[in-house]
C-alpha cells in the first residue's frame, strides 16, 4: 500500500496538439525519455450502480477506482499483475496495491473469467477485496514515459 500522494493533471491531445506538445517537450524542456514505451492493460471493476464511473464523469473531488493492471503484450508480460485501488482527492492521488501472484506469467493465456476468479480469490483477505465488484471495462494502450531534471513525470 502507498501513503504517498502525488499531484496529477491529465490532458487530452488530438494529433495536431500532440505533435506541438512533443516538439515543445523536445526543444523547450529538460525532459528525457525515462522508460521504454510499454503496453498497459487494465481491467476495471465497479459496483452494480457504476459508482466509480459516475463519480469520475461528474468530477467528484474525492473518488476511487479499482483495477487489475499489468504491463506488456501477449508475448511478454512484465512483472506481476497488480490489483490497484486508485484514490483521488482533488488533484492529489495515491494507490493501494495487491500483487496477484497466481496471474504472473499466465495472464495472457487465461480466459477473462479465470482472471477474474483468481483476482477475487487472492483479494478475499485483503482490504482491497473485490467480492462485491464486477468487471466493467478492459482497456489497453501504449504509454510513453518522460521525466525532467526536477523529477516531473510526463
Amino acid at each position: 500500500m502507498s501513503e504517498e500522494y502525488r499531484y496529477e493533471i491529465k490532458f487530452i491531445l488530438n494529433d495536431k496538439n500532440y505533435s506541438v506538445f512533443m516538439s515543445w517537450l523536445g526543444y523547450e524542456t529538460t525532459a528525457y525519455k525515462r522508460y521504454e514505451d510499454r503496453l498497459i492493460n487494465s481491467l476495471y471493476f465497479d459496483d452494480i450502480s457504476f459508482t466509480s464511473v459516475k463519480d469520475n464523469l461528474s468530477g467528484v473531488g474525492y473518488r476511487s477506482k479499482t483495477r487489475l493492471r499489468w504491463y506488456g503484450d501477449k508475448d511478454k508480460v512484465s512483472g506481476v499483475p497488480t490489483l490497484e485501488k486508485k484514490i483521488r482527492s482533488g488533484r492529489l492521488g495515491t494507490k493501494e496495491y495487491l500483487p496477484i501472484k497466481s496471474l504472473e506469467d499466465e495472464i495472457n493465456f487465461l480466459s477473462l473469467e479465470e482472471i477474474i476468479n483468481r483476482t477475487k480469490k487472492e483479494s478475499e483477505k485483503d482490504p482491497l477485496q473485490i467480492s462485491s465488484l464486477h468487471p466493467t471495462l478492459l482497456a489497453s494502450y501504449k504509454r510513453e514515459y518522460y521525466e525532467d531534471n526536477y523529477n516531473l513525470r510526463i
